[in-house]
């Protein structure tokens, strides 16, 4: 069985958050705020997937495709849009780190320190770090 999920990486793009999304419910109207070029971010993640990928990197997960096209009637129309499909990696996502017991805070706590030396990377949300318990490994 295929199974799915979706990370969207979404960058303001002007102003606060309307109170209602979207703002305005004619996608015409939100074209003026389309950028053909992925965000810097978004770049950077592709590259080191594809670097990842190229040298047989076994810590990140495999890529199997990447496609970048313009949006179309969706939230942006004109807007760049990028698709990575990669293999699920073993483990479970820390987005629930706060109601771990001691031992596995402590434990991801060390772990952090150890990067803080050597620098962090740049995307911080606990989401897309995955711990594999069954290995012991992040």
């Amino acid at each position: 069985m295929a199974e799915g999920q979706a990370v969207y990486i979404c960058e303001q793009i002007k102003g606060e958050t309307p109170s209602k999304y979207p703002a305005n419910l004619k996608p015409e109207s939100r074209t003026k705020f389309a950028s053909t070029e992925p965000s810097h971010s978004i770049k950077q993640e592709v590259e080191a997937l594809l670097y990842f990928d190229k040298v047989g990197c076994t810590a990140t997960p495999k890529l199997f495709y990447i496609q970048q096209s313009v949006q179309q009637h969706d939230l942006v129309p004109g807007s760049c849009m990028i698709l990575i499909i990669t293999e699920k990696v073993p483990g479970t996502s820390l987005s629930q780190f706060w109601s771990y017991d001691l031992a596995k805070c402590e434990n991801l706590r060390c772990f952090l320190e150890l990067l803080t030396p050597y620098g962090c990377a740049g995307d911080p949300h606990l989401e897309k770090v995955v711990y594999d318990e069954q290995n012991n490994r992040w």
